[in-house]
């Protein structure tokens, strides 16, 4: 993994270049990359960029673009990558980034990098086993027929994202954290949230379906949307009454519930705020009425479901899964 050492992807922006084909990129990165590193994009327009990309101004300090990447790359702490925004990764590229950096040069690294372009047939795979994959001829990922290309759709494109909105005092903080992150992922709010905090929700689940029935009637007074998925505990995974299905529990309160929902909905990675599972009061202002330290052997038993596909923003859980960003 490059020795522990953090590396900077770059990407500089080109005239056919949009907010979202680098957006797409930093989605895959996360995704396939599992070392530290931070994605520049260096650009003198940031609009529409998501906040867990480093915006760097080509015009930065009146340097020159060449000179700046040469004073990233001289950094002793960090390795410098170029990456190019219709790159298309094939899996886990941890160890392709490592063969890549190794080997001194961005060129085609067998089993690590290659172009795909004019000497390839577009109808097909790639017939190498390199896992990044720049490409080089006129077409682009982000085009329709390429999209159309089995493994450039599986592989381009945005994560499947959700955020579980838990109960705590840190949830509005929590969120502001993660900036414009929220847009476009899926929101799960979680027992009393549902009906107390003021947000469109595409799922609310609760390991207390006892209170259902009650809870629905204030979420419809306080005149937020209706139109969710509702997930409520149940250790025969049967439906509780009034609600769209159920699920057995991992154990670790509703957070880890809604977490494991969440995956059950095809969500490949979630957002944890507002579930520190520490003894934060409720956002509300209520105090605990219950001891939060012995749920979280539930998280610590699930750890490596959980870890590289759940972060969270605040609190214990923070300190066990990461922050997102």
């Amino acid at each position: 993994m490059c020795q522990n050492r953090e590396v900077f992807f770059v990407v500089v922006a080109q005239p056919e270049t949009k907010s979202e084909h680098v957006n797409i990129l930093a989605d895959c990165l996360r995704r396939n990359y599992k070392g530290k590193y931070k994605l520049i994009y260096m650009t003198d327009n940031r609009e529409g960029l998501g906040d867990d990309i480093t915006a760097i101004s080509l015009r930065s300090g009146g340097d020159d673009v060449l000179d700046y990447l040469k004073q990233l790359h001289s950094t002793v702490n960090h390795i410098t990558l170029i990456l190019e925004p219709e790159t298309v990764f094939l899996g886990d590229i941890t160890d392709a980034v490592s063969k890549v950096v190794n080997s001194g040069h961005i060129s085609c690294v067998d089993g690590a990098y290659s172009f795909y372009g004019y000497e390839f047939n577009y109808k097909h795979m790639p017939s190498i086993d390199a896992k990044i994959i720049c490409f080089a001829g006129p077409e682009k990922p982000w085009q329709k027929d390429c999209l159309r290309l089995d493994w450039v759709k599986s592989n381009y494109r945005h994560t499947k994202r959700a955020i579980v909105l838990g109960s705590a005092s840190t949830l509005q903080s929590d969120l502001d954290s993660i900036g414009n992150m929220k847009d476009g992922a899926a929101i799960f709010v979680v027992n009393h949230t549902g009906f107390k905090y003021p947000i469109h929700a595409d799922y609310w689940v609760t390991l207390h379906p006892e209170c259902w029935h009650e809870w629905v009637p204030l979420r419809k007074a306080a005149g937020y949307n209706m139109d969710f998925k509702s997930i409520g505990y149940n250790s025969q995974n049967q439906t509780p009454k009034g609600m769209d299905r159920g699920s057995s529990d991992w154990g670790g309160m509703s957070g880890l519930f809604a977490v494991k929902c969440a995956f059950e909905e095809g969500f490949e990675e979630v957002i944890l705020c507002g579930v520190p599972m520490t003894d934060t009061p409720y956002f509300w202002g209520s105090e605990l009425h219950y001891k939060i330290l012995p749920y979280r052997a539930g998280w610590e038993r699930h750890i490596d479901k959980l870890k590289g596909r759940v972060y969270s923003q605040s609190g214990w859980t923070k300190e066990l899964l990461g922050s997102f960003m």
